[in-house]
Protein backbone atom coordinates (compact mmCIF):
# COMPACT_ATOMS: atom_id res chain seq x y z
CA UNK A 1 0.00 0.00 0.00
CA UNK A 2 3.07 2.34 0.93
CA UNK A 3 5.54 1.33 -2.01
CA UNK A 4 3.46 2.79 -4.78
CA UNK A 5 3.34 6.00 -3.41
CA UNK A 6 7.51 6.04 -2.50
CA UNK A 7 8.49 4.29 -5.61
CA UNK A 8 7.27 5.67 -8.69
CA UNK A 9 7.26 3.59 -11.75
CA UNK A 10 5.40 3.51 -15.37
CA UNK A 11 3.51 -0.10 -15.21
CA UNK A 12 1.21 1.16 -18.34
CA UNK A 13 2.51 -1.88 -21.03
CA UNK A 14 1.97 -4.13 -17.16
CA UNK A 15 -1.85 -3.42 -17.18
CA UNK A 16 -2.41 -7.43 -18.19
CA UNK A 17 -0.40 -8.25 -14.68
CA UNK A 18 -3.67 -7.48 -12.99
CA UNK A 19 -5.73 -10.24 -14.82
CA UNK A 20 -3.18 -12.69 -13.92
CA UNK A 21 -2.83 -12.30 -10.79
CA UNK A 22 -6.39 -12.05 -9.54
CA UNK A 23 -6.67 -15.10 -11.41
CA UNK A 24 -3.62 -16.50 -9.00
CA UNK A 25 -5.61 -15.29 -5.95
CA UNK A 26 -9.04 -16.20 -6.95
CA UNK A 27 -7.68 -19.56 -7.81
CA UNK A 28 -6.11 -20.28 -4.59
CA UNK A 29 -8.38 -18.39 -2.24
CA UNK A 30 -11.11 -20.70 -3.40
CA UNK A 31 -9.28 -23.90 -3.43
CA UNK A 32 -10.41 -24.54 0.07
CA UNK A 33 -14.00 -24.00 -0.32
CA UNK A 34 -14.70 -26.97 -3.08
CA UNK A 35 -13.71 -29.26 -0.14
CA UNK A 36 -16.19 -28.57 2.24
CA UNK A 37 -19.73 -29.97 2.79
CA UNK A 38 -22.54 -27.18 2.79
CA UNK A 39 -26.24 -27.47 2.40
CA UNK A 40 -27.72 -24.39 0.63
CA UNK A 41 -31.67 -25.53 1.66
CA UNK A 42 -30.44 -25.53 5.84
CA UNK A 43 -29.12 -21.85 5.22
CA UNK A 44 -31.66 -19.94 2.78
CA UNK A 45 -32.84 -17.19 4.98
CA UNK A 46 -29.03 -16.41 6.10
CA UNK A 47 -27.53 -16.83 2.86
CA UNK A 48 -30.58 -14.53 1.19
CA UNK A 49 -29.18 -12.16 4.29
CA UNK A 50 -25.86 -11.98 3.40
CA UNK A 51 -26.30 -11.53 -0.63
CA UNK A 52 -29.51 -8.91 0.13
CA UNK A 53 -26.39 -7.09 2.08
CA UNK A 54 -23.58 -7.36 -0.34
CA UNK A 55 -25.85 -6.60 -3.68
CA UNK A 56 -28.86 -4.61 -2.21
CA UNK A 57 -28.11 -2.74 0.98
CA UNK A 58 -23.90 -1.43 0.52
CA UNK A 59 -23.99 -0.95 -2.84
CA UNK A 60 -27.32 1.46 -2.48
CA UNK A 61 -25.24 3.58 0.66
CA UNK A 62 -22.52 3.60 -1.89
CA UNK A 63 -24.26 4.73 -5.00
CA UNK A 64 -26.54 7.10 -3.14
CA UNK A 65 -23.18 8.71 -1.54
CA UNK A 66 -21.28 9.30 -4.76
CA UNK A 67 -23.99 10.45 -7.13
CA UNK A 68 -24.87 12.75 -4.00
CA UNK A 69 -21.58 13.75 -3.89
CA UNK A 70 -20.05 13.14 -7.22
CA UNK A 71 -20.10 14.77 -10.45
CA UNK A 72 -17.24 13.02 -12.45
CA UNK A 73 -18.67 10.78 -14.81
CA UNK A 74 -15.52 7.99 -14.75
CA UNK A 75 -15.72 8.09 -11.03
CA UNK A 76 -19.21 7.36 -10.85
CA UNK A 77 -18.72 4.62 -13.55
CA UNK A 78 -16.27 3.09 -11.10
CA UNK A 79 -18.68 2.72 -8.30
CA UNK A 80 -21.05 1.28 -10.71
CA UNK A 81 -18.65 -1.53 -11.16
CA UNK A 82 -18.00 -2.15 -7.54
CA UNK A 83 -21.49 -2.29 -7.15
CA UNK A 84 -22.17 -5.21 -9.84
CA UNK A 85 -18.95 -7.35 -8.44
CA UNK A 86 -19.43 -10.62 -5.91
CA UNK A 87 -18.37 -10.39 -2.32
CA UNK A 88 -14.56 -10.78 -1.96
CA UNK A 89 -13.10 -14.26 -1.93
CA UNK A 90 -11.39 -13.43 0.95
CA UNK A 91 -14.71 -13.59 2.67
CA UNK A 92 -13.90 -16.88 3.44
CA UNK A 93 -10.57 -17.24 4.81
CA UNK A 94 -11.73 -13.65 6.96
CA UNK A 95 -14.18 -15.78 8.51
CA UNK A 96 -11.97 -18.60 9.81
CA UNK A 97 -10.19 -15.94 11.30
CA UNK A 98 -13.12 -14.25 12.91
CA UNK A 99 -14.78 -17.22 13.90
CA UNK A 100 -18.57 -16.48 12.17
CA UNK A 101 -20.78 -18.58 10.63
CA UNK A 102 -18.61 -20.37 7.94
CA UNK A 103 -21.69 -22.90 6.50
CA UNK A 104 -23.42 -19.08 5.94
CA UNK A 105 -20.35 -17.73 4.23
CA UNK A 106 -19.75 -20.65 1.71
CA UNK A 107 -22.91 -20.77 0.36
CA UNK A 108 -23.63 -17.09 0.29
CA UNK A 109 -19.90 -16.85 -2.24
CA UNK A 110 -21.15 -20.04 -4.09
CA UNK A 111 -24.86 -18.30 -4.76
CA UNK A 112 -22.66 -14.55 -5.10
CA UNK A 113 -20.72 -15.54 -7.82
CA UNK A 114 -23.41 -17.70 -9.65
CA UNK A 115 -25.13 -14.57 -9.71
CA UNK A 116 -22.19 -12.64 -10.97
CA UNK A 117 -22.00 -14.08 -14.26
CA UNK A 118 -25.56 -12.69 -15.01
CA UNK A 119 -25.43 -9.02 -13.42
CA UNK A 120 -22.17 -8.22 -14.50
CA UNK A 121 -23.01 -8.48 -17.99
CA UNK A 122 -26.19 -7.74 -18.18
CA UNK A 123 -25.82 -4.57 -16.40
CA UNK A 124 -22.52 -3.31 -18.21
CA UNK A 125 -24.82 -3.69 -21.57
CA UNK A 126 -27.69 -2.01 -20.55
CA UNK A 127 -25.85 0.92 -19.02
CA UNK A 128 -22.90 0.86 -20.99
CA UNK A 129 -23.71 -1.02 -24.37
CA UNK A 130 -22.91 1.56 -26.72
CA UNK A 131 -19.50 1.93 -25.24
CA UNK A 132 -18.12 -1.67 -24.07
CA UNK A 133 -17.72 -4.66 -26.21
CA UNK A 134 -19.57 -7.67 -24.61
CA UNK A 135 -16.16 -10.23 -25.87
CA UNK A 136 -14.35 -7.97 -23.45
CA UNK A 137 -16.68 -8.49 -20.42
CA UNK A 138 -16.75 -12.51 -21.10
CA UNK A 139 -13.28 -12.81 -21.24
CA UNK A 140 -12.93 -11.27 -17.48
CA UNK A 141 -15.09 -12.84 -16.41
CA UNK A 142 -13.43 -16.07 -17.92
CA UNK A 143 -9.96 -15.26 -17.01
CA UNK A 144 -10.65 -13.58 -13.07
CA UNK A 145 -14.08 -16.15 -11.94
CA UNK A 146 -14.80 -18.75 -14.56
CA UNK A 147 -11.44 -20.54 -15.46
CA UNK A 148 -9.72 -20.25 -11.55
CA UNK A 149 -13.19 -22.01 -10.10
CA UNK A 150 -12.82 -24.73 -12.55
CA UNK A 151 -8.65 -25.48 -11.90
CA UNK A 152 -9.38 -25.22 -8.24
CA UNK A 153 -12.51 -27.41 -8.60
CA UNK A 154 -10.35 -29.93 -10.56
CA UNK A 155 -6.97 -29.55 -8.02
CA UNK A 156 -9.27 -29.51 -4.59
CA UNK A 157 -7.63 -32.51 -3.20
CA UNK A 158 -4.48 -32.12 -4.49
CA UNK A 159 -1.40 -31.66 -1.57
CA UNK A 160 1.02 -30.82 -3.56
CA UNK A 161 4.08 -28.52 -1.53
CA UNK A 162 2.77 -25.49 -3.16
CA UNK A 163 -0.34 -25.02 -1.55
CA UNK A 164 1.16 -24.91 1.92
CA UNK A 165 2.75 -21.39 0.78
CA UNK A 166 -1.23 -19.91 -0.81
CA UNK A 167 -1.16 -17.48 1.62
CA UNK A 168 2.10 -16.47 0.92
CA UNK A 169 1.35 -16.21 -2.54
CA UNK A 170 -1.93 -14.54 -1.99
CA UNK A 171 -0.44 -11.98 -0.28
CA UNK A 172 1.88 -10.89 -2.72
CA UNK A 173 -0.54 -11.04 -5.63
CA UNK A 174 -2.50 -8.87 -3.68
CA UNK A 175 0.48 -7.01 -3.25
CA UNK A 176 1.28 -6.23 -6.92
CA UNK A 177 -2.59 -5.78 -7.93
CA UNK A 178 -2.37 -3.27 -5.62
CA UNK A 179 0.71 -2.03 -6.60
CA UNK A 180 0.26 -1.41 -10.33
CA UNK A 181 -3.31 -0.52 -9.59
CA UNK A 182 -2.12 2.95 -7.72
CA UNK A 183 0.20 3.10 -10.12
CA UNK A 184 -1.84 3.56 -12.77
CA UNK A 185 -3.36 6.27 -10.92
CA UNK A 186 -0.89 7.88 -8.52
CA UNK A 187 -0.87 11.60 -9.27
CA UNK A 188 -5.03 11.55 -8.81
CA UNK A 189 -4.34 9.54 -5.25
CA UNK A 190 -2.48 12.49 -4.52
CA UNK A 191 -4.20 15.37 -5.87
CA UNK A 192 -5.82 16.36 -2.95
CA UNK A 193 -6.66 20.11 -4.13
CA UNK A 194 -9.02 17.98 -5.84
CA UNK A 195 -12.16 18.22 -3.84
CA UNK A 196 -13.85 15.11 -5.61
CA UNK A 197 -11.00 13.19 -4.29
CA UNK A 198 -11.47 14.20 -0.70
CA UNK A 199 -15.13 12.93 -1.55
CA UNK A 200 -14.20 9.43 -2.97
CA UNK A 201 -12.46 9.33 0.82
CA UNK A 202 -15.18 10.23 2.12
CA UNK A 203 -18.11 8.33 0.62
CA UNK A 204 -15.89 4.81 0.86
CA UNK A 205 -14.66 5.40 4.27
CA UNK A 206 -18.14 6.48 5.60
CA UNK A 207 -20.26 3.30 3.15
CA UNK A 208 -17.61 0.45 4.59
CA UNK A 209 -17.39 1.78 8.26
CA UNK A 210 -20.66 2.99 8.88
CA UNK A 211 -22.26 0.35 7.53
CA UNK A 212 -20.19 -2.41 8.59
CA UNK A 213 -20.47 -1.41 12.45
CA UNK A 214 -24.08 -0.94 12.41
CA UNK A 215 -24.74 -4.03 10.38
CA UNK A 216 -22.51 -6.01 13.01
CA UNK A 217 -24.67 -4.09 16.04
CA UNK A 218 -27.72 -4.75 14.81
CA UNK A 219 -27.59 -8.23 13.88
CA UNK A 220 -25.95 -9.55 16.69
CA UNK A 221 -28.72 -8.79 18.54
CA UNK A 222 -30.76 -10.56 16.24
CA UNK A 223 -29.03 -13.35 14.95
CA UNK A 224 -26.17 -13.66 16.96
CA UNK A 225 -22.08 -13.85 17.09
CA UNK A 226 -21.86 -15.94 14.40
CA UNK A 227 -23.77 -14.66 11.57
CA UNK A 228 -23.37 -11.34 13.19
CA UNK A 229 -19.41 -11.69 11.74
CA UNK A 230 -20.74 -12.94 8.38
CA UNK A 231 -23.30 -10.20 7.98
CA UNK A 232 -20.89 -7.42 8.62
CA UNK A 233 -18.01 -9.15 5.97
CA UNK A 234 -20.96 -9.28 3.44
CA UNK A 235 -21.85 -5.37 3.62
CA UNK A 236 -18.73 -4.38 3.59
CA UNK A 237 -15.87 -6.98 1.25
CA UNK A 238 -16.52 -6.38 -2.52
CA UNK A 239 -14.22 -7.99 -5.22
CA UNK A 240 -12.51 -4.91 -5.95
CA UNK A 241 -10.03 -6.67 -7.88
CA UNK A 242 -12.90 -7.62 -10.47
CA UNK A 243 -13.96 -4.06 -10.76
CA UNK A 244 -10.21 -2.71 -11.04
CA UNK A 245 -9.82 -5.46 -14.38
CA UNK A 246 -12.96 -4.45 -15.51
CA UNK A 247 -12.74 -0.67 -15.41
CA UNK A 248 -8.95 -0.75 -16.69
CA UNK A 249 -10.56 -3.52 -19.59
CA UNK A 250 -13.54 -2.26 -20.70
CA UNK A 251 -13.00 1.89 -19.34
CA UNK A 252 -9.89 3.80 -18.66
CA UNK A 253 -7.55 4.17 -15.26
CA UNK A 254 -9.36 6.74 -13.92
CA UNK A 255 -12.53 4.59 -13.42
CA UNK A 256 -10.72 1.73 -11.13
CA UNK A 257 -9.87 5.20 -8.52
CA UNK A 258 -12.79 3.81 -6.09
CA UNK A 259 -11.94 0.63 -6.65
CA UNK A 260 -9.03 0.98 -5.60
CA UNK A 261 -9.67 2.70 -2.42
CA UNK A 262 -12.35 0.92 -1.38
CA UNK A 263 -9.40 -2.41 -1.40
CA UNK A 264 -7.78 -0.76 0.71
CA UNK A 265 -10.31 0.06 3.37
CA UNK A 266 -11.33 -3.22 3.01
CA UNK A 267 -8.77 -4.53 4.54
CA UNK A 268 -8.54 -1.76 7.27
CA UNK A 269 -11.72 -2.42 8.16
CA UNK A 270 -11.51 -6.08 8.66
CA UNK A 271 -8.14 -5.21 10.76
CA UNK A 272 -10.00 -2.72 12.90
CA UNK A 273 -13.10 -4.95 13.34
CA UNK A 274 -11.23 -7.93 13.74
CA UNK A 275 -8.53 -6.34 16.67
CA UNK A 276 -10.52 -3.74 17.72
CA UNK A 277 -14.90 -4.04 17.69
CA UNK A 278 -14.96 -7.50 18.48
CA UNK A 279 -12.53 -7.62 21.17
CA UNK A 280 -14.12 -4.54 22.59
CA UNK A 281 -17.75 -5.97 22.34
CA UNK A 282 -16.48 -9.32 24.60
CA UNK A 283 -15.29 -7.10 27.25
CA UNK A 284 -18.74 -5.07 27.02
CA UNK A 285 -20.76 -7.95 27.85
CA UNK A 286 -18.32 -9.55 30.18
CA UNK A 287 -18.34 -6.20 32.02
CA UNK A 288 -22.56 -6.56 31.97
CA UNK A 289 -22.26 -9.97 32.73
CA UNK A 290 -20.49 -9.80 35.54
CA UNK A 291 -22.30 -6.02 36.79
CA UNK A 292 -26.02 -7.58 36.50
CA UNK A 293 -25.12 -10.90 37.86
CA UNK A 294 -23.47 -10.22 41.13
CA UNK A 295 -23.92 -13.08 43.87
CA UNK A 296 -25.88 -12.10 46.30
CA UNK A 297 -24.36 -11.77 49.99
CA UNK A 298 -25.92 -13.80 52.77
Amino acid sequence: MVLPFILPLDVNNFKFVIELVLAIIMFFSIKSFFVHKFVLARNIKPMAASVFLNYILFPAILLALAFLLLKNEALLIGYVLIAIVPPAISIIPLCYLSKCNLQVADSSIFVSYLLSLAIIPVTLLALYGKSVEFMLIARVLLVVIILPTIISFIFRRSTASIFSYSKAIVNLCMGILIFVSVQLNRDAFLDFSNPEMIYVYLINFLAIFGTGILVYHFTKQVSGFGNAVNYTLYATQKNTGTSITLALALFNPLVAIPAIIIMVLQFLYFIVFEKIIIRADAKLDHFLQHSFHKPRKR
